[in-house]
Formats: structure tokens, C-alpha cells, sequence
């Protein structure tokens, strides 16, 4: 079972890179303004220094 839980968090630990990734495509992708806008709604790292 220990085997499983640590595939399993092996696991998300990828989907979860992965879907950072894909955030920060997107977020280049995207005007400032909407990225500000979003921003507003959802604070967050906006420049990827972990603050």
C-alpha cells in the first residue's frame, strides 16, 4: 500500500508541474489587462518568485 501512496503522490506531484506549466503558457499568451483583472479576482504569484 506504501508503494501506492507514493506513486500516487509521484504522480500528482507531475500533473501538478504540469499544470503549472500550462498556467504560465497561457498567462504569456494573455494581455495585461486581462492577467491584472485576473489577478484582482485571484491573487497569486504573478511573477513566479514564490511571494
Amino acid at each position: 500500500m506504501s508503494d501506492f501512496l507514493d506513486k500516487a503522490k509521484e504522480k500528482a506531484a507531475e500533473l501538478k508541474d504540469k499544470a503549472e506549466d500550462l498556467v504560465e503558457k497561457v498567462a504569456d499568451k494573455l494581455p495585461d489587462s486581462v492577467t491584472d483583472k485576473i489577478e484582482k479576482i485571484i491573487p497569486g504569484d504573478k511573477d513566479g518568485d514564490g511571494n
